[in-house]
């Protein structure tokens, strides 16, 4: 459930409003998360004299476990205690954080590559390119994986509206950053050098390796092969795609 910004103590009383509404519906166990523009109140009906409230960062540009680790760094030597960090989200336990202190994050960050996003329509477009980068870099889609479905599974949205507001911020549709973020993911693994081409456009869910080399060439200009022969091969980071 999603809330606007509120102070303090009308969180508290909002959370125990709903709480009285789950508990007439019944519903007395289980854990549940209220979220506020930049923070979490996460409760359970039946206990109410627990109710934690957490900050949630929305962070541009993390793409590898390396990336979770500088940012935990970052966060506790700021004197912050994280609670998770995964790719483009960091949860705090401190409710508030000082100006002053937050700028000082912005400026650590910033460092190294990174930012903090708060417009929403950034944080849910950011949301899906972290989605798209973990399914390929990570985990390696599946032939046939059905990207609309589950990204709209995934962002809780119709897929027409995320698609429409990718498009509009980043001048590209989420068909073509997949395609791209494949073709760089192609460019590693024949660098490694561990799997064929075969072995290649299978990992990748291609239907086939004349399917890989067809859309490898249309981005690169050249094919896999041609791109293996070269002493210097050109590769993108993730993150600038």
């Amino acid at each position: 459930m999603r809330i606007k910004k509120l102070g303090k103590d009308r969180k508290a009383e909002a959370v125990i409003e709903i709480a009285k509404y789950l508990r007439i519906l019944g519903v007395l166990t289980g854990t549940y998360h209220l979220i506020w523009a930049n923070s979490v109140s996460v409760f359970c009906p039946s206990n109410l004299n627990n109710i934690d409230v957490m900050t949630t960062l929305h962070i541009k540009n993390m793409v590898c476990p390396r990336c979770i680790m500088a940012v935990k760094k970052i966060l506790t030597e700021a004197g912050l205690h994280p609670i998770s960090v995964e790719l483009g989200i960091a949860e705090i336990r401190e409710e508030e954080i000082s100006t002053d202190k937050m700028q000082e994050i912005d400026q650590k960050l910033h460092e190294i590559g990174f930012e903090r996003i708060e417009n929403r329509d950034k944080q849910l477009v950011d949301n899906i390119k972290t989605l798209i980068i973990k399914q390929i870099h990570h985990q390696s889609p599946e032939q046939g994986f059905n990207w609309s479905s589950w990204l709209a599974q995934q962002i809780n949205h119709d897929y027409r509206f995320i698609s429409q507001l990718f498009s509009g911020m980043e001048g590209i549709t989420i068909e073509q950053f997949i395609i791209k973020q494949k073709i760089e993911k192609v460019k590693e693994l024949i660098a490694y050098g561990e799997m064929n081409f075969s072995e290649i456009a299978y990992a990748l869910g291609y239907s086939s390796p004349a399917h890989m080399s067809n859309q490898f060439k249309k981005i690169t200009g050249m094919t896999p092969r041609q791109f293996k022969q070269l002493r210097k091969p050109q590769r993108n980071s993730i993150d600038s795609i």
